[in-house]
């Protein structure tokens, strides 16, 4: 996978990206520079289209639940 180092200014090929994902759902690729030890991120893409409804109309069925 190429990913873009800030640090190194320099596109680098990393072998083994660890998966994660944001806070919004959004799948990334985290690695590390192999040059200078920066860690580096990838946005893979974003979520699925109506998630950001989705998860609000759930939030709202939670705290209605709750309170």
């Amino acid at each position: 996978m190429d990913i873009y180092c800030l640090k190194c200014k320099a596109h680098k090929q990393i072998e083994n990206p660890v998966p994660d994902v944001l806070k919004n759902f959004t799948p990334v690729a985290r690695a590390t520079c192999p040059d200078c030890g920066q860690r580096l991120l990838k946005i893979l893409g974003g979520p699925p289209h109506g998630w950001s409804r989705m998860m609000k109309e759930a939030k709202e069925n939670e705290q209605r639940t709750d309170g």
